[in-house]
């Protein structure tokens, strides 16, 4: 009886080979499901209204705190995000005008977490919230319009008697006109 030895290595390396194969396959399939997590970026716009009775400076102050606010729990929150963008919109009777955008990163923050670092301020915002007037160079000019008259009833004006009929200064303007209209109807009345 002789033995092949070549017939098992045939079959350890074939072996090898299958289950080699079905392990990377495994393997491959298991690793492309996993799903993959990209840096975010987030934009946030945020309206912060005036106060009754408050100033500019200290709406701006109150903008500032809510933005570091903000950007502190939202990288708190959520790891993912990488960069912050974000807005405060200030409002007031109705006006709305940005007043500071932020933008910055994770690292950024965490190495300087200071607003004036990194905000951009929109100092228009003053004067587009109503907290001063613009300065009266910069103030447009209503255009002037001619106001219409009030229409008044015309007054019937009296027609001017002529010169014939007039009464002369001497005479007496009682006499010449007649006291009633039966008077001058009366016969033996005057014309």
């Amino acid at each position: 009886m002789t033995k092949n030895i070549t017939s098992k290595p045939i079959i350890s390396i074939g072996l090898f080979i299958l289950f080699g194969c079905t392990g990377i396959n495994l393997l491959a399939s298991e690793i492309l499901a996993t799903p993959i997590v990209f840096a975010q970026a987030s934009e946030i716009s945020l309206p912060i209204a005036r106060q009754k009775q408050e100033n500019y400076e200290n709406f701006l102050r109150r903008a500032e705190a809510t933005a570091a606010k903000t950007i502190q729990q939202r990288f708190q929150e959520n790891s993912a995000i990488a960069e912050l963008r974000l807005a405060i919109l200030g409002e007031n009777q109705g006006a709305i005008a940005p007043v500071l955008s932020i933008r910055v990163s994770r690292d950024k923050w965490r190495r300087e977490p200071s607003i004036n670092r990194w905000a951009t301020y929109y100092p228009d915002s003053k004067f587009l919230l109503g907290f001063e007037q613009q300065p009266q160079q910069l103030q447009a000019k209503p255009p002037t319009q001619e106001q219409p008259k009030p229409t008044q009833p015309e007054t019937p004006q009296q027609k001017p008697i002529p010169p014939e009929t007039q009464p002369s200064p001497t005479e007496d303007p009682q006499q010449s006109q007649p006291e009633s209209p039966y008077q001058r109807l009366a016969p033996g009345a005057k014309p």
